[in-house]
């Protein structure tokens, strides 16, 4: 990709907030426990007990988080998404697990026209860019 496209212009990591997820908190407490639960429920439970829900189903929590990077990708490449006149090229992602079976993503990025870094240059476009995004 490299050699076709060039430099990446961003590299991405995104990692999942489980925790902070009322959504998913209600599923995993209705598929683990048995318990239907609503949103305000989950998010008033305590730290611990999210924990003890994501450690144990660590496949339904990385497919939820596979479903929101899909959602999310979908919005990034589209024209009118946050890179606004720079739209998305192409993109390459690697799904990595903690030992936990936490998910999370690193990603390259190439956007339309952006300016690429030069060690030997002020980089002036790169920060007026940088800035702009």
């Amino acid at each position: 990709m490299m050699r076709q496209l060039g430099p990446p212009t961003i590299f991405l990591t995104l990692s999942p907030a489980e925790t902070r997820w009322p959504e998913l908190i209600v599923i995993l407490k209705e598929d683990l426990d048995g318990k239907e639960i609503t949103e305000q429920v989950a998010n008033s439970m305590n730290y611990q007990e999210k924990v003890r829900l994501d450690k144990n189903d660590p496949v339904t929590v990385a497919r939820n988080f596979e479903y929101r990077m899909r959602r999310l990708f979908n919005v990034i490449k589209q024209d009118c998404s946050v890179f606004r006149e720079n739209n998305l090229i192409d993109f390459y992602i690697r799904t990595e697990f903690h030992q936990c079976g936490s998910p999370h993503l690193h990603c390259l990025l190439w956007l339309n026209d952006a300016p690429i870094y030069r060690e030997e240059t002020e980089n002036s476009e790169v920060i007026e860019f940088i800035d702009n995004a």
